[in-house]
């Protein structure tokens, strides 16, 4: 299983759900680390990850053809290729600017 990135953003039980699903959810989960951090950290903090994560893990399986129930997966919906937008009232936490580097 590939090492997920900045696993200190998720809470245990987050890190315990990843453990159960496929490789594959840890790839997806370190994407959107990387490409939308203040998402994810809006839904880590909204409790709809873990969801949010399985749903596009399975759309990902079965656009390659591959079925998500014989894998022991709930059926999810069509693949968003990000997270999903944040949770309606959650503002995304602000990043102090880094000084000194780029």
């Amino acid at each position: 299983m590939p090492e997920l990135f900045r696993q200190e953003i998720y809470p245990p039980a987050v890190r315990v759900a990843m453990e159960t699903m496929p490789p594959l959810a840890v790839a997806i989960a370190n994407r959107w680390m990387r490409k939308w951090p203040e998402r994810v950290q809006a839904l880590v903090d909204s409790g709809e990850y873990s969801a949010a994560l399985s749903q596009e893990t399975i759309s990902v399986l079965e656009m390659n053809g591959y079925d998500a129930t014989k894998a022991g997966i709930a059926t999810g919906m069509g693949s968003l290729l990000g997270p999903p937008p944040q949770p309606k009232g959650s503002q995304p936490k602000r990043r102090e600017p880094r000084i000194g580097t780029r």
